[in-house]
């Protein structure tokens, strides 16, 4: 009889654990969360970091989000920032999970958090993702960024949403009046996810002193202007930059942003803030794709003297982890596509001139045949020759970085035309390989294994070494790692290539990741 009691009291304490792992409740500053498991993990989805940038708060620093009362659902994701839509048979070769899922709202600024463990003495490392998509489109919710495989690795994943497009980084004299400076609202919201994750982490299991940030395209963009914002300062303590140039990062000239965000006002009839902020959403989204507005029109983060003072530079203390994959360029410029040497030596010219010769012998194509991949290898040196200069830009006494170039390229039937294209190297950093419908292999998992323990390694400590992996040196000239069916450590780029692109530079050229 005892022995049965046992048994039910058993099968009871059981079920009462497999409960409370799969409704997990956590509290907040601003109320209590119910969550979910996920892939042996605590998940909670849709938590607002800040009020609802709506009405009043449209174009404004955001707010803290209002105290709930009882418990919220947290095992939703919140809406996705306002974007145009999209679908993945117009924008190859990024599939469906890839993209942003609706609905879209103005109302968009949660994070989901995925983590191990949820008592605060573990003090867990700490990620948070800052989203890609040119800051025009993406969300914390998109598939191939679920952070709970890496999770499993001890590590409390954060993904985070911001605003977007002319909703994130509309600049006007009418909000320079208001405000003493315009257009960085998206970036103002990254700060405030910071500053939510360093109040609340810890209730998650994890370590305020130990966040790393990492983005991917428009994300790394945004960790390089977050190591040189002074409101960012102290909010992490590592960075890592996948897929943008150092070239890349700089912010668009306030007068040019300002010059849109009056066509913006002009188009739309509203002359005063009031109107601007009562016009509907799905207005605004019309305009931001207006060919009115000018071509090629884009809302990018503003140099308004403000969010990153004239003068500042990037803090050197944090490590760095940052690269490209090799394939870059695939799927955005028409030069990928160069196949005769006419062609090739236009693209010299309008690149490189008055380098152009120089470029040409440090890049030779003998014949027609030889054209593409001469044309692809510059593309790629280009993107690293960027890396490098970031490398030589910084304080010879700042804290290590590490270089490396990804070759590895998604398999499937577009594999031969794209390559390791842009962002390809996403899902295996998060190991989310089973949201793609590709035909992946062991070899796609192993290499997935492996950057993740290098990315893993990097979240704990500020450098990818560790157990069981090639060992990765710190960033000079010569020493990028190549990650992919092959692993070694590479100059990548030979002396000579090196000074011309240095050259090229300092005649204030441009080099970046197309």
């Amino acid at each position: 009889m005892i022995s049965v009691i046992r048994l039910v009291l058993a099968i009871a304490l059981a079920a009462l654990a497999l409960d409370a792992f799969a409704a997990p409740l956590i509290q907040t500053q601003s109320g209590a969360l119910s969550g979910s498991s996920e892939e042996h993990v605590f998940a909670f989805k849709g938590i607002p970091y800040a009020s609802p940038p709506v009405g009043a708060l449209r174009w404004r620093p955001p707010v803290a989000p209002l105290a709930w009362q009882g418990v919220r659902d947290a095992t939703k994701f919140g809406a996705s920032c306002e974007q145009p839509r999209r679908n993945s048979t117009a924008v190859i070769p990024w599939t469906e999970e890839y993209l942003a899922d609706p609905p879209f709202s103005e109302d968009c600024l949660f994070l989901n958090v995925w983590t191990p463990a949820l008592h605060p003495a573990r003090k867990l490392p700490v990620v948070v993702w800052i989203h890609g998509g040119g800051f025009a489109e993406g969300s914390g919710e998109v598939p191939v960024y679920r952070g709970a495989h890496l999770a499993q690795k001890g590590i409390v994943v954060v993904t985070v949403n911001y605003r977007l497009g002319l909703f994130g980084f509309l600049a006007s004299p009418l909000l320079d009046a208001e405000q003493g400076g315009s257009g960085e609202y998206g970036m103002m919201d990254q700060v405030a996810a910071l500053q939510w994750v360093k109040a609340n982490i810890a209730s998650f299991g994890g370590d305020p002193a130990q966040v790393t940030i990492e983005g991917q395209s428009a994300g790394a963009i945004s960790v390089h202007h977050l190591l040189a914002a002074p409101s960012a300062e102290g909010l992490f303590a590592r960075a890592i930059a996948e897929s943008n140039s150092w070239a890349d990062t700089k912010l668009a000239p306030r007068e040019k942003a300002e010059a849109i965000g009056e066509k913006v006002a002009s188009l739309s009839g509203a002359t005063t803030l009031d109107a601007l902020r009562a016009l509907p959403a799905d207005q605004l989204l019309a305009w931001q794709t207006d060919s009115r507005l000018g071509e090629h029109v884009r809302f990018l983060p503003v140099d308004d003297g403000k969010f990153i003072p004239d003068g500042a530079k990037e803090r050197s203390n944090v490590p760095v982890l940052l690269g490209s994959n090799h394939d870059e360029a695939s799927a955005f410029s028409p030069d990928w596509q160069i196949s005769t040497i006419q062609a090739y030596q236009q693209l010299l010219d309008q690149r490189f001139a008055p380098l152009s010769a120089r470029f040409a012998a440090l890049y030779p194509a003998q014949d027609e045949a030889a054209v593409p991949a001469t044309v692809r290898q510059l593309l790629a040196d280009s993107a690293t020759a960027g890396v490098i200069a970031w490398s030589e830009a910084r304080d010879p006494q700042a804290a290590p970085a590490y270089g490396y170039r990804y070759t590895h390229p998604e398999p499937g039937p577009l594999a031969a035309r794209f390559a390791t294209f842009h962002s390809s190297e996403v899902p295996y950093v998060f190991g989310t390989l089973q949201y793609g419908h590709r035909p992946f292999t062991a070899s796609d998992r192993a290499i997935s294994h492996l950057l993740q323990d290098y990315w893993a390694n990097f979240i704990r400590t500020g450098n990818p070494n560790g157990p069981g992996v090639m060992k990765w040196p710190a960033l000079d000239s010569d020493n990028f790692m190549l990650l992919g069916d092959k692993q070694m450590v590479t100059p990548l780029l030979s002396k000579d290539q090196r000074a011309a692109f240095h050259d090229w530079l300092a005649a204030g050229g441009r080099i970046g990741l197309f």
